[in-house]
């Protein structure tokens, strides 16, 4: 899992992401900055990409379980970049925003947290 705190974080990690992700996260990053007046991620919350070398030991670090127990606020499909985008909200104003690459790989998070996701967007299959 990468963390991105700012435009140059993702500028700065461009050369190890896909660059469909890399789109995604900074459509992410901008909707933060433009959210805030005074974008501070120590306060505000940042972008994280759920990337192949994602574990549950990265989710029950940053949240206390598992992906597939995590709750997920407004799960949202890019069908362009084939990612998924939703956040955690651990008070009324810091939230982590996670990009995650629509991929086979993630049913070694959990065998059912593809369907969780789609779940958790109404049901309606993001492809």
């Amino acid at each position: 899992m990468l963390s991105f705190r700012s435009l140059a974080d993702i500028e700065a990690q461009r050369p190890r992401l896909p660059p469909r992700i890399a789109r995604c996260l900074t459509a992410v990053m901008d909707g933060l900055l433009k959210a805030y007046e005074e974008y501070d991620p120590e306060d505000d919350g940042y972008v994280a990409a759920v990337t192949p070398e994602t574990t549950n030991a990265d989710a029950v670090e940053l949240m206390g379980t598992p992906w597939i127990n995590a709750r997920w606020e407004g799960v949202s499909y890019d069908k362009e970049n084939r990612c998924f985008i939703s956040c955690v909200l651990f008070n009324n104003q810091f939230g982590i925003s996670f990009v995650i690459d629509d991929a086979p790989w993630l049913s070694k998070l959990h065998p059912d947290f593809r369907d969780r996701l789609v779940y958790e967007m109404g049901g309606e299959d993001a492809k």
